[in-house]
């Protein structure tokens, strides 16, 4: 073969040269169509646009999703959460929106994860999204672990962060004052579920533990100690470490409120439906 074509004038080169010079004729044509409707053409909008180009090679997003599918299985042998697996699947839909909006791509190469991609992403959220600037941090801290993960496998080769410079802005989230805490307790609420909420948030102000962690108490995680109080011993879900709070009056009777509501051993019903 020479200048892509078969050489010879067998019958045999003439169907082979006839077919290159029919994928030939289609390729310019799937080219001036995009050139005509989007103003520039690329590897990527004509592998797309063109029927028979589908590349078997590895894409970002193919990669992506391989990601998500061994992460879910790590949420299901109980490894990872799945709070943060949503929070990947919804950089994903970013990302995706993004590189259809920005550029036409309905996939990516690793070749285009470049300074410039990572930059005008962060804009995209930024600007087109309206997201906060904390909520842009942690999509990024997301999509800096793909990008590794892709370098450490040899899919890509240098890092697209190297120029992106991004920090968490600290947030004065204030605190309760003790009449403040009183009028809460005081505070009657019409429907159970609101009072579930404000159960959970006064629960939380006196042990300190978070939703997730209060979401996943057990009755056996409440244990009566040598020096006659009870204690709540567990292990906290995000930081994995170990956690041992006394039991106050206030965080006592809340428990027994919802005590027998749960039938899954669990201290609160977080995911009973309540009749409005």
């Amino acid at each position: 073969m020479k200048y892509g074509r078969v050489l010879g004038k067998s019958r045999e080169a003439q169907e082979v040269n006839g077919k290159l010079d029919k994928i030939r004729l289609g390729i310019k044509e799937c080219s001036s169509k995009i050139l005509k409707n989007e103003g520039a053409v690329n590897s990527v909008k004509l592998k797309n646009a063109f029927p028979g180009m589908e590349s078997r090679e590895l894409t970002f997003f193919k990669f992506y999703e391989q990601f998500l599918s061994d992460y879910e299985k790590k949420v299901n042998n109980g490894l990872r959460v799945n709070s943060t697996r949503s929070k990947y699947k919804t950089l994903l839909k970013h990302l995706r929106n993004f590189a259809f909006t920005k550029y036409g791509y309905s996939d990516l190469s690793f070749n285009d994860l470049t300074s410039d991609f990572v930059q005008d992403f962060d804009y995209y959220l930024r600007d087109d999204q309206r997201l906060t600037h904390n909520t842009i941090w942690l999509y990024m801290i997301g999509f800096t672990t793909l990008c590794r993960l892709a370098m450490s496998r040899k899919h890509l080769a240098f890092n697209p962060f190297s120029e992106y410079k991004n920090t968490k802005k600290d947030k004065d989230r204030g605190y309760l004052l003790r009449n403040e805490l009183e009028q809460l307790l005081a505070f009657n609420c019409e429907k159970k579920k609101d009072e579930l909420v404000k159960d959970l948030f006064v629960f939380s102000c006196f042990t300190g533990l978070s939703y997730s962690d209060m979401k996943g108490l057990r009755n056996s995680n409440l244990q009566d100690f040598f020096d006659g109080n009870q204690w709540i011993i567990v292990r906290r879900k995000k930081t994995a470490t170990s956690s041992n709070v006394m039991l106050l009056d206030i965080p006592k009777m809340i428990i027994e409120k919802y005590a027998g509501l749960s039938k899954d051993g669990k201290v609160f019903p977080c995911t009973i439906k309540y009749s409005l």
